[in-house]
C-alpha cells in the first residue's frame, strides 16, 4: 500500500471513527437553548398540560423529535416543546425519532363533564347547523357581495329548509375574501355591513327560535393588524410579544401553514390570552349590560389544535361568567385521540368529527375517493365513529358533515351523482351528534379547489344559486369565472328544484321536517350497529318506537330486513307493523347500491 493511500484511509477511519461519538451523544440529548417563549407540555400536542413555562435563553436538553416537536428536559422535568422555539446546538437531524406510541399513548378515559359543559350542549346537541358564507349567500343592496341584510333576508328559506342554528365564516375586518386573517375583531367587514346588522340578524335569530355562531380564527391575525404592523422590524414594540418571532430584528416569524398575510399569535403571552378574551366576550354580551340576550350563542373555533387547549378552558371559564349556554365548537383536524385531547369537558364542548369525514371523503376529499364512492367497508366508518364517542368527555357533542368550506364540495366527491349525494344527506341528518349543512349542499352545488395561480378556494364558495339564470333578486356575482363549477340553467338552484319532489333540495327538507317530527331522530338514545355485515345501520328509539336507518354505501345489491334489527335499548319492537318513513332504492329485503331506508317500528 502505497503512503498517500494509507494516509486517505487513516483519515477516512478517523472520520468514521470520531462520527460515533457524536451520535451517540444526540442518542443521550443536545444542548439547547429557548429562542421564544413556550411551555413544556405532558405531550407533543398543544392538547398536553402545560409542566413548566419556558422563557427565552433557558438551557434545556433535548432527547428526541416527534413531528414538529422536540421532547427536552428542563429543570428535571421531562416533556415537549415546539421545536420551532427551541434552537439546538448540533445536528438535530441525529436526534431519535419518538415512535408515535410512546409520544401519545392512548388517551386515558373521559371523566365527568362540568355542568357549565352540559348546559351549553343541552340546545347544541338538538341543533342541525347551515354553514354559510356570507359573501356568497344573499346580497340585499345589489353591489354583487353577500351581507349581513341579506342572511336575514333568507332566513324565511333556511327557516323552511328546516335548519336552526347558522355559523357565519368570517364577518370580522379584514383585507381577504374569506376573512381568516383579521384586522379588528370588534368591527364588522364593512362589505357586510355594520354592528347594527349583526344585532338586528342576532334579533331575528332568537325571534325564530334559531341560533347563531360566528367563525373565531384567533390562532393568527391578519399582518395588516395594528398589533403586528407595530411589532414588524421594531423589538421595542409593546406588541411584540404578541407574535412569534424567528429573528432578532422581527422581520421574520411564524405564520399560518407559512402563510405571510397570517401571522401566528403567541398563546403563551399573558397579554395574548387576555386580548383574545376580550374580543370572544365582547360578542356575547354586545351592549355590555350583563343581559347576554343580544349576543350570539358561541363560537366556531378556527384552527383550533394550534391554540393550546389550557387557553380554551381559560376562555370557556370566562364565558360562564357572561353566558354559560354559549358554545365552542372547535375546528380539531386531527386524528380521534387529539380530538379527545380538546374535548375533555373543560373547554370545548364540541367538535367536528374529521376521522369519519375521511373515511366517508378519503384522505383527500377527492372525486371518486372513500366510502361515499363504495370504496371501503361501512363497518370502518361505524367503528370510526363509535370511537370517537366513546373517547371525548360525557357531555360534549360531536359535529358530523360530508364536506365544508376548505374541502371539494360534497357533489363533486360523488362525481356528480345525485343519488350518492342523497344517501349522504341521508348519513348526515340521522347521524349522532350535530349535522352541519354547508351553504349550496341542499341544492346539490359543485366545488373542487383549482390551482391558481389566481383562485384556489373560491371554486369551493362559489355564489349560491337562487336562481336559474343566476340572476335576481339577492343573487351575488362577486366570482364569476368562466370555468365555475355552477352555471346558468344547470338544475342547481333553488328556482329549479323547488317544485320537484325529488329534487337533492327537497330530499333535505323532507330528511329535516322527519328529524323535527320525530324527537328520536335527534336524540341520545342510539347506537350505530356493529355486526350489519356491508350495510351502515343505526338505531334510534324512544319509549314509542324504533326507528332504523339503513344505507348501502358498497355498488353492490345488499340483503336488508328490518327484523333483525328490532330490538334496541333493552327492548324489543314490532317489525310485523313496521313504517317506511323515507327510501330510495329499497326493495322487499334488498337495498340496490346508493340506496337507504329509514324504518319506524312501532311497540
Amino acid at each position: 500500500m502505497s503512503l498517500r493511500r494509507f494516509f486517505l484511509c487513516a483519515v477516512i477511519f478517523t472520520a468514521l471513527i470520531g462520527a460515533l461519538p457524536l451520535a451517540a451523544r444526540a442518542q443521550d440529548g443536545l444542548p439547547g437553548e429557548v429562542t421564544s417563549p413556550t411551555a413544556l407540555r405532558t405531550a407533543p400536542s398543544l392538547a398536553g398540560r402545560p409542566l413548566a413555562n419556558l422563557q427565552t435563553g433557558d438551557k434545556v436538553t433535548v432527547t428526541g423529535r416527534f413531528r414538529a416537536w422536540f421532547r427536552l428536559t428542563f429543570n428535571g422535568q421531562t416533556g415537549y416543546a415546539l421545536a420551532d422555539r427551541i434552537r439546538v446546538q448540533g445536528d438535530a437531524n441525529r436526534l431519535p425519532d419518538i415512535p408515535p406510541a410512546e409520544a401519545l399513548p392512548p388517551t386515558a378515559a373521559p371523566t365527568a363533564t362540568p355542568a357549565a359543559v352540559t348546559t351549553a350542549t343541552s340546545w347544541f346537541g338538538e341543533t342541525v347547523l347551515y354553514s354559510l358564507f356570507v359573501r356568497s349567500f344573499r346580497d340585499s343592496n345589489g353591489d354583487g357581495i353577500g351581507d349581513l341584510r341579506g342572511v336575514i333576508d333568507g332566513l324565511d328559506y333556511l327557516q323552511g329548509l328546516g335548519v336552526n342554528g347558522l355559523w357565519l365564516l368570517p364577518i370580522f375586518a379584514s383585507p381577504s375574501y374569506h376573512g381568516y386573517d383579521v384586522t379588528d375583531y370588534q368591527q364588522i367587514n364593512p362589505q357586510y355591513g355594520t354592528k347594527d346588522d349583526l344585532l338586528t340578524l342576532i334579533a331575528e335569530l332568537k325571534r325564530r327560535g334559531m341560533y347563531l355562531l360566528l367563525d373565531l380564527p384567533v390562532n393568527h391575525t391578519s399582518n395588516q393588524h395594528p398589533f403586528f404592523k407595530d411589532a414588524f422590524g421594531k423589538p421595542t414594540s409593546l406588541f411584540s410579544q404578541f407574535y412569534v418571532w424567528s429573528n432578532a430584528a422581527q422581520t421574520d416569524y411564524l405564520s399560518f401553514n407559512g402563510f405571510r398575510p397570517m401571522p401566528e399569535l403567541n398563546f403563551d403571552s399573558r397579554a395574548v390570552r387576555d386580548y383574545v378574551t376580550r374580543m370572544a366576550l365582547y360578542w356575547l354580551d354586545p351592549n355590555g349590560d350583563g343581559d347576554p340576550s343580544d349576543g350570539i350563542d358561541g363560537y366556531r373555533l378556527d384552527v383550533a389544535k394550534d391554540v393550546p387547549a389550557d387557553y380554551w378552558a381559560e376562555l370557556r371559564t370566562a364565558m360562564n361568567k357572561v353566558n354559560p349556554r354559549a358554545v365552542l365548537l372547535g375546528e380539531v383536524w386531527a386524528e380521534g385521540r387529539i380530538i379527545a385531547d380538546f374535548l375533555r369537558g373543560d373547554g370545548m364542548n364540541a367538535a367536528f368529527d374529521f376521522p369519519a369525514f375521511n373515511v366517508l371523503a378519503g384522505p383527500n376529499s377527492a372525486p371518486g375517493e372513500g366510502l361515499l364512492n363504495g370504496v371501503g367497508e361501512a363497518n370502518v366508518l361505524g367503528l370510526t365513529m363509535r370511537a370517537l364517542d366513546a373517547m371525548v368527555a360525557p357531555g360534549s357533542v360531536l359535529a358530523r358533515f360530508s364536506h365544508n368550506h376548505d374541502t371539494n364540495r360534497l357533489m363533486s366527491i360523488v362525481r356528480g351523482d345525485v343519488a350518492r349525494a342523497k344517501m349522504a344527506a341521508v348519513w348526515l341528518l340521522t347521524a349522532p351528534g350535530v349535522p352541519t349543512v354547508y351553504y349550496g349542499e341542499e341544492i346539490g352545488m359543485a366545488g373542487v379547489k383549482a390551482n391558481g395561480p389566481v383562485y384556489y378556494d373560491e371554486y369551493r364558495r362559489e355564489p349560491f344559486d337562487w336562481y336559474a339564470a343566476e340572476s335576481g333578486p339577492g343573487m351575488t356575482y362577486w366570482f364569476r369565472p368562466g370555468n365555475r363549477n355552477n352555471g346558468p340553467n344547470d338544475g342547481i338552484s333553488v328556482e329549479e328544484q323547488q317544485a320537484d319532489p325529488d329534487s337533492v333540495l327537497n330530499t333535505y327538507r323532507a330528511l329535516l321536517r322527519l328529524r323535527a317530527e320525530h324527537p328520536a331522530l335527534r336524540s341520545r338514545q342510539v347506537q350505530i350497529v356493529r355486526d350489519s355485515g356491508p350495510l351502515y345501520v343505526v338505531q334510534r328509539w324512544a319509549d314509542d318506537a324504533l326507528y332504523i336507518v339503513a344505507i348501502n354505501f358498497t355498488r353492490d345489491v345488499q340483503p336488508f330486513w328490518a327484523a333483525v334489527y328490532a330490538a334496541a335499548g333493552g327492548q324489543q319492537y314490532d317489525s310485523a307493523r313496521a313504517e317506511v318513513l323515507l327510501s330510495a332504492g329499497y326493495q322487499p329485503e334488498s337495498l340496490l347500491p346508493a340506496g337507504y331506508v329509514i324504518v319506524r317500528l312501532p311497540r
